[in-house]
């Protein structure tokens, strides 16, 4: 994963993940601006949790809008 991403970010993570869940703090290093959403689901967010993750893909959104908006017209 590349370290140069510093746009709006969000994390929504599994804590139950039998998979990933362990990794979370090396994410959010990578990803220092990112909120972390924790929750208490498994591996499968997009159907445990989902209203989470929409939650946190319109956040990112409008914190992107407003940064394009803040950097003037063509960005």
């Amino acid at each position: 994963m590349s370290t140069n991403w510093r746009g709006p970010a969000a994390l929504v993570w599994g804590d139950r993940d039998p998979i990933l869940g362990s990794v979370v703090t090396w994410m959010a290093r990578l990803l220092p601006q990112a909120t972390v959403a924790h929750t208490p689901a498994g591996h499968f967010l997009q159907e445990e949790v989902p209203d989470v993750i929409a939650d946190a893909i319109a956040r990112v959104a409008a914190d992107a809008s407003g940064e394009l908006a803040a950097s003037g017209p063509g960005g």
